[in-house]
């Protein structure tokens, strides 16, 4: 289920070995999601969606289900195996501070875990003992390689941690409480955020009830000083728990900051002793430096929320709370008052930080798979633009699946992707309820954007956007001029009333042709039409281009887009036979995701299929090819694939479709042949040998993508758009 509909053999969604499991679950419920699915979507995509939804109830995908919660045996005359924490080595990256107070047995399975959590960086552990009277004292006898600090006294969380963080040697400080248990990589995942972003200062976890429920993904301060844990009891795999984000607070549970912050800021704030407010507060001075505080969802721990201090608000240490609260309200009162919304109120934007954000809301017909097809690259190059440029940004896929590794990549860049059987058939009421939010829904693909127009209209003021990737109507009018093509099932008339009855229905439209803006323009005079790059490319270096040391062709293209099936076909069958005859050593590498039938049997001598490569294995076929070949007979809009021929240093050789919508410069510098099997040979053999000139096509290449396609553009593109 991993990859897009390519697979026959999961047509029916589940493997015979799951086909018993599922009896249970054949309701009346799932009967009438397969029906209202296969209404929208067709028979086949219903099977699939269905039987993927099914599995995962039959295969126990629940959190609580698939993780680990369970302790070791509590029993005084239990003998705990020994912990051989790894020796600290140089540099050293994390210090871990665990302040205990008494509750062996929490503090034995919080030590256990950690060499499963943090298996990518150099680490420390220091126990801070604030005068443990149980088995605690005995911990060196079982557990090796950690420091304990302690002196008999009783201090208090704050104190017990600010006297252990002045021993910390680690580049950053993670205060992890006793009674937790840190999952598989959970700090690893803590780590990457501070190493990838150097303004964030505090990045902290997704906190999980033994139970399987969620405690807290991340947290929410209202103007007041009250606070909620985002997500209570909620279930923690929701989207909305999923992606990575700003907040206004992460618990001391746990809890990573640079040490050198931690230093400047002083530690916890000695005011808020013994406990309580005091990691809210230490989030709001890491802000008042400029810092943000990150909730990371990856980095998943589990939290026995209640060991150390109990749960009673009018008794002991956890009276604090009410106390500190109002400490805390006092002291950061001017930021609450101006940058805080109501109790309860805006939750949309409180909980991501983002009242002062543009908020946009992306419709595609499914997660970008950037490494798969052209058209998703230039969403997912959209997508990593507005991220850039500070936007709120959330993704709905028209077949709401969550695709993989696609849809995680997405929700680490911040991304609020909306997946899964709630929102499949309750989009309309998300809407409904954070309509009023978005600044700009950016809608993709005729079929898909009439589905929403509008309720969007209904339920938001925001600006709709259309990306126009090409326009149908003109490409299925090409294809049926090519010999031997029949009619598909919906005529160019059909197709072409759709795409511009959509274009007439938006505020602004968006193509990466201006041919085909000026088609649109003869359609509907008067429409807001503009042009935008469709990729971006960020060229470090030249390119060592050596044609003399390189061999053969390249084609590069997803074969769920037919003009490019019909381009293999035709230059393996036709062409490149007689290449052969001139160039016996000659190959052909054809690259591209879902190749049909047609597409394998092209496979011979010379000519070499690689489907569903990653962007390295690609690279590596760059780098190896002399030329890139484009041998399209038919089609619509820019091709990307020539741009991204030429942002590699390969010189194109193509026909009048492939350069069309090019900038004009760009025209000038690839080889254009017409469709005819003569023509492309002349293009082929008038470069394929001369070295300086391939190497001048080269270089000339790379200036113009420089130029004409770099992230620089784009971001000023949407900002101009925004704006």
């Amino acid at each position: 289920m991993e990859k897009y509909l390519n697979k026959k053999s999961i047509y029916f969604g589940l493997g015979i070995n799951k086909i018993f499991g599922c009896f249970k679950y054949l309701s009346f419920r799932n009967i009438r999601l397969f029906m209202d699915y296969a209404k929208r979507k067709g028979f086949k995509h219903a099977l699939l969606y269905v039987g993927s939804y099914l599995n995962k109830q039959v295969s126990s995908n629940k959190l609580c289900l698939r993780i680990d919660f369970s302790l070791v045996d509590l029993s005084p005359e239990n003998q705990y195996p020994k912990i051989n924490l790894p020796v600290s080595k140089v540099p050293l990256i994390v210090s871990i501070i665990i302040p205990v107070y008494n509750n062996w047995g929490y503090t034995y399975n919080c030590l256990a875990a950690l060499t499963t959590a943090c298996t990518k960086y150099s680490f420390e552990v220091i126990l801070a003992d604030d005068g443990s009277t149980d088995e605690t004292a005995d911990m060196g006898n079982i557990v090796k390689n950690i420091r304990v600090i302690k002196d008999g006294k009783n201090r208090g969380f704050v104190l017990n941690c600010n006297k252990a963080a002045k021993s910390a040697k680690g580049k950053y400080i993670y205060l992890l409480n006793n009674d937790t248990k840190c999952l598989p990589e959970s700090i690893d995942r803590l780590v990457e955020v501070l190493e990838q972003n150097e303004k964030v200062g505090i990045v902290g976890s997704k906190l999980i009830y033994p139970s399987g429920s969620l405690q807290e993904a991340g947290g929410i301060v209202w103007n007041d000083g009250s606070a909620w844990n985002y997500g209570h009891l909620q279930d923690p795999e929701l989207p909305e728990y999923c992606y990575r984000r700003e907040t206004d607070y992460v618990s001391g549970a746990s809890l990573m900051i640079r040490k050198d912050l931690w230093d400047k800021i002083g530690g916890f704030d000695i005011r808020f002793t013994p406990a309580y407010c005091e990691d809210t507060d230490l989030c709001f001075s890491v802000r008042s430096l400029g810092y943000s505080v990150v909730f990371q969802p990856e980095s998943l721990v589990i939290h026995y929320e209640g060991i150390s201090n109990g749960k009673d608000i009018k008794s002991g240490i956890k009276q604090y709370q009410v106390k500190n609260n109002a400490l805390f309200v006092q002291k950061w009162q001017d930021i609450l008052s101006k940058q805080h919304s109501p109790n309860g109120t805006n939750l949309f934007v409180a909980r991501d930080r983002s009242t002062e954000r543009k908020s946009v809301l992306i419709i595609d017909h499914y997660v970008p798979q950037y490494d798969r097809d052209a058209g998703s690259r230039t969403i997912w190059a959209f997508i990593k633009t507005m991220v850039d440029l500070g936007y709120s940004v959330k993704f709905i896929g028209d077949n709401f699946y969550c695709s993989q590794p696609y849809t995680s990549e997405l929700q680490r860049m911040g991304v609020e992707v909306l997946y899964g059987v709630w929102y499949m058939k309750h989009w309309e009421k998300w809407l409904k309820e954070n309509g009023n939010f978005l600044d700009a829904v950016v809608l993709s693909r005729p079929y898909v954007a009439k589905n929403y127009i509008k309720t969007l209209r209904k339920y938001t003021n925001a600006k709709l956007i259309y990306y126009c990737h090409d326009l149908h109507f003109l490409r299925e009018e090409r294809r049926l001029q090519v010999p031997g093509e029949r009619p598909g099932h919906l005529s160019v008339k059909k197709i072409r009333d759709e795409e511009l009855g959509v274009i007439h229905s938006v505020d602004t439209t968006l193509h990466c042709s201006n041919e085909e803006i000026d088609i649109i323009r003869k359609g509907l005079p008067g429409a807001d039409i503009r042009y935008i790059q469709p990729c971006l490319f960020n060229l470090l270096d030249k390119h060592n281009f050596n044609p003399e040391k390189r061999r053969g062709f390249l084609f590069v293209g997803g074969f769920g887009h037919t003009p490019n099936i019909d381009a293999a076909k035709w230059f393996v069958n036709e062409v490149f036979p007689l290449i052969k005859e001139k160039l016996p050593d000659a190959i052909l590498y054809i690259v591209g995701s879902n190749p049909t039938d047609a597409v394998k049997a092209l496979v011979r001598p010379g000519v070499e299929l690689h489907s569903d490569v990653d962007d390295a294995t690609l690279n590596s076929f760059y780098e190896s090819a002399r030329c890139a070949v484009i041998p399209l007979r038919y089609g619509a809009g820019i091709k990307v694939k020539v741009i991204e021929a030429m942002a590699h240093g390969l010189p194109v050789i193509t026909t009048a479709s492939g350069v069309e919508g090019l900038p004009e410069e760009m025209k000038t510098i690839t080889i254009v042949s017409d469709n005819n099997k003569n023509s492309m040979l002349t293009a082929i053999f008038s470069v394929y040998e001369d070295y300086p000139k391939l190497r001048r096509l080269s270089s000339l290449g790379l200036e113009a993508v420089q130029r004409q396609f770099s992230y620089a553009n784009m971001c000023n593109y949407w900002k101009d758009l925004m704006n």
